[in-house]
């Protein structure tokens, strides 16, 4: 017995024009929430010494189309493999001082290289975001002359999460953006003893890519920082160190981690022509006064002033 012909949503339109309509779906907008229906990459999580990573394929297009029982939801599931973005949640919570970049960037791209075999679409993806929290257990990054610093390992980092983008894609070399998340504890730390994140070094823009946004933000989990002066406050971690996630999924919907009442210290976009847009976080009405010395150190240092 023969199969039936597929079922046919556009049967008017040539395929040229079914995949201009793929494309309009696929952009969406801004409010339509990621997703990873359609995608056969899943939620990956690679847990290491000192760090957790989470890998997830989103898009932001029709879920209701990739749904029905025709030919158009299957040629349009292969179409949103051109345009999904590679979201990457990096967790710091080892020792700085004990961290070896080198063998963590081997490891990772080693990880990177088997997840590329299996999925051959990931070199093709030209939309990365990466978040990364640092939260080690050290706190700042001591080094002898202030040569390792944790801007610089981040910036290490993301060039080798990012490492899987080839040359240029579609005629575009893509677009980046980079969060660099700082544990308030460790923020009073370095407002009490004058040791550099390296902001400056994390904001600068990486070579290779049309446009990008680069942010630096301050986690606000702790009401002990109101409760003394920073002169008198010891930062220490925090006393939950559960393993924390930066990528939350509830079904095929997967997000980013909720910056709740984090705080805002530098974002910087790069667009296509090198022009420069910076907005810098509000150090004027914080929940308390010790909140602003400790935002206001950041947001110095990434100006190129601490």
């Amino acid at each position: 017995m023969e199969c039936p012909p597929p079922q046919l949503l556009f049967p008017a339109l040539p395929p040229e024009l079914r995949n201009e309509v793929y494309t309009h779906l696929s952009t969406g907008s801004p409010s339509t929430p990621p997703t990873t229906a359609g995608i056969p990459l899943q939620l990956k999580t690679h847990v290491c010494k000192h760090t957790r990573v989470q890998i997830s394929a989103v898009h932001h297009g029709c879920a209701a189309l990739l749904a029905l029982p025709v030919q158009e939801a299957r040629e349009y599931s292969a179409h949103l493999l051109s345009q999904v973005e590679l979201r990457i949640g990096i967790v710091f919570r080892g020792r700085g001082q004990t961290f070896v970049q080198s063998d963590w960037d081997a490891r990772m791209a080693a990880h990177l290289k088997k997840l590329a075999k299996r999925y051959r679409w990931l070199e093709k993806v030209a939309r990365y975001e990466v978040h990364v929290l640092w939260d080690a257990a050290d706190g700042v990054l001591r080094s002898k002359g202030g040569k390792r610093t944790v801007g610089g390992v981040v910036r290490g980092m993301v060039r080798t999460v990012t490492g899987l983008k080839g040359g240029d894609v579609r005629g575009r070399r893509g677009d980046l953006r980079v969060c660099l998340r700082v544990e308030d504890w460790i923020a009073v730390e370095r407002a009490r003893s004058g040791v550099s994140l390296g902001l400056g070094d994390f904001l600068v823009e990486e070579q290779g890519w049309d446009g990008q946004r680069r942010e630096v933000w301050m986690e606000s989990r702790s009401e002990k920082i109101n409760e003394a002066g920073c002169g008198e406050f010891v930062p220490v971690p925090s006393e939950n160190r559960e393993e924390k996630a930066l990528l939350v999924a509830e079904g095929e919907s997967v997000d980013w981690m909720s910056l709740g009442k984090a705080k805002l210290v530098m974002r910087k976009d790069v667009e296509p022509g090198n022009s420069v847009e910076v907005t810098l976080g509000d150090t004027s009405d914080e929940r308390g006064a010790d909140t602003s010395v400790v935002l206001r150190a950041l947001v110095e240092e990434c100006m190129g002033r601490g």
